[in-house]
């Protein structure tokens, strides 16, 4: 979405009116929050002002969220109650954490992740205090946040303060990753004193403890839900099409089937012919550009007053492998795909160079900084 929201400024100058409607005036960037919770990188580092980017482009700005989506007449209910009609629409809100969630804090949406780094440095700011923690998940998200969780408290002599434990429903960690890459992850943690609970699942959560399937109860200060996600309720509540996870299920170029108007794309759409393509950000970020290119087309196609079928519009073709570099809380990173995986430091140098190339574009922060500069501190400290 942040390829159309930074070139709207065009449609508004033609007239078109666009409003953005979001839950939060800020976008934190997936690849970077690990490492902002390793105290890697500053919370305004991490995090796009959509605000911000509105104002520039002419877009208004609502905080709020989506509450009804209507796609036969077009309309969209905020949760003030705001109808807002729309000729076109794109949704592009991800996904959403399945289970037990009240006090847990989700990792989907994204922006709650504020509340484990408030609470982090609440712990290292005081001596005496110490943090409970139990991360519900050991995928991709939750092995990268355990990492550059006990990376930090390691960091600063302060792993005695931290208790960490990572449930995983399944017998290991990373279970969607080579077996060896999976091991060194579970040692790595072990080292710094992470505990494991494999073949488990976190049943329910209370004020001050998670309760385990077997009736075992964690002691836990925080509990921070990473168990895969689903689709929002959104799209089933609208009649949409949606796959058995409730993701809406689009066209290749990124339109809800049987509402050729409404878009969707990123974490909250399944592309047809791409069903079992992993919500990972690498595809999300490529369908960015179709999405942009797309609604321009649709724009213009409306204008001249041709009917949804005949707009010519791009098809979205993903990646045919999407490597991914884990951060670890230390200056080492790890590369996979497929049944693939290397560590190395410059693999974490590297890392660092794509993040802030991408969200150099939407954050003025990191205008002045150079290409390498923080990799080498990143080194040098940890």
């Amino acid at each position: 979405m942040l390829p159309t929201l930074y070139d709207a400024g065009r449609w508004s100058a033609r007239g078109v009116r666009v409003t953005l409607l979001d839950s939060s005036p800020f976008l934190y960037y997936s690849g970077m929050v690990p490492e902002f919770l390793g105290g890697v990188y500053d919370r305004d580092e991490v995090r796009i002002n959509l605000r911000r980017l509105c104002d520039r482009a002419g877009v208004r700005f609502i905080e709020s969220r989506a509450q009804h989506l209507d796609p036969e007449r077009r309309v969209v209910t905020t949760a003030d109650g705001e109808p807002l009609s729309y000729d076109v629409a794109a949704v592009d809100i991800g996904a959403q954490n399945p289970g037990p969630l009240p006090r847990a804090i989700r990792t989907k949406p994204l922006y709650h992740i504020e509340a484990l780094e408030d609470r982090i440095r609440a712990t290292l700011d005081r001596p005496r205090r110490r943090l409970r923690l139990v991360v519900a998940g050991g995928g991709a998200a939750g092995v990268e946040i355990a990492l550059n969780v006990t990376g930090r408290f390691a960091h600063h002599d302060r792993s005695d303060a931290l208790d960490l434990t990572i449930v995983e429903g399944s017998d290991r960690l990373l279970p969607n990753f080579p077996t060896s890459m999976g091991d060194y992850v579970a040692g790595l943690l072990e080292t710094r004193g992470a505990q494991l609970e494999t073949g488990r699942l976190v049943e329910a959560v209370h004020e001050d403890a998670a309760v385990l399937d077997d009736q075992r109860t964690l002691p836990a200060d925080r509990v921070l839900w990473s168990t895969g996600s689903v689709g929002p309720d959104l799209f089933e509540d609208a009649g949409l099409v949606c796959d058995e996870k409730g993701f809406a299920r689009v066209t290749p170029t990124l339109q809800c089937m049987g509402f050729p108007r409404l878009f969707a794309a990123g974490d909250c759409a399944t592309v047809a012919g791409h069903e079992a393509l992993r919500k990972v950000g690498v595809h999300a970020v490529k369908q960015g550009p179709v999405l942009r290119a797309n609604l321009e087309l649709a724009l213009s196609a409306l204008t001249a007053g041709q009917a949804p079928h005949a707009w010519p519009l791009d098809t979205f073709e993903p990646y045919w492998m999407a490597p991914l570099i884990f951060s670890t809380g230390a200056p080492e990173g790890l590369w996979t795909a497929g049944p693939f995986w290397l560590r190395s430091r410059s693999l974490l140098r590297l890392k660092h160079v794509i993040d802030r190339r991408w969200i150099r574009r939407y954050n003025p922060v990191w205008d002045d900084a150079g290409p390498f500069q923080l990799a080498d501190a990143t080194a040098a400290t940890m």
